[in-house]
């Protein structure tokens, strides 16, 4: 039986993606650490920025509570089951958000997610692909 490798809970964040980095002038893998870190420090938890692509290789990109990245299958009602922290939902209003929150399954992605000191909590940003 196979599965999606990756379970995420999070809000899709492209459009507020390219807005933060344009009203800070950075780009790439440094402004999802400046991102990450900022976000962290206002709602006091750790949080992932994570790529997610679907099977036809589309690309979208999430500020998630959880990932998953352990290879094995999960069904729709334990990721239902997970809680989000209430903290967690201000996200979408700092950062202006359009859209609500997803609870996502993906074949394949990389997670970025860094301490308060910038040091990767994942292995090479996590690229998961099965």
């Amino acid at each position: 039986m196979g599965g999606f490798s990756i379970v995420a809970i999070g809000y899709e964040v492209a459009d507020a993606l390219e807005r933060y980095q344009r009203q800070h002038h950075i780009a790439g893998v440094s402004s999802f650490k400046q991102l990450l870190q900022f976000v962290e420090s206002e709602i006091s938890m750790p949080i992932s920025l994570a790529r997610l692509e679907d099977s036809a290789g589309l690309s979208r990109m999430f500020l998630c509570c959880y990932v998953d990245t352990h290879i094995r299958v999960y069904d729709c009602e334990e990721l239902m089951a997970v809680t989000v922290p209430p903290q967690f939902t201000r996200v979408k209003e700092m950062l202006g958000i359009d859209g609500d929150l997803k609870r996502v399954f993906a074949p394949q992605g990389t997670v970025f997610s860094y301490d308060v000191n910038g040091r990767a909590r994942v292995k090479e940003q996590c690229l998961v692909v099965v």
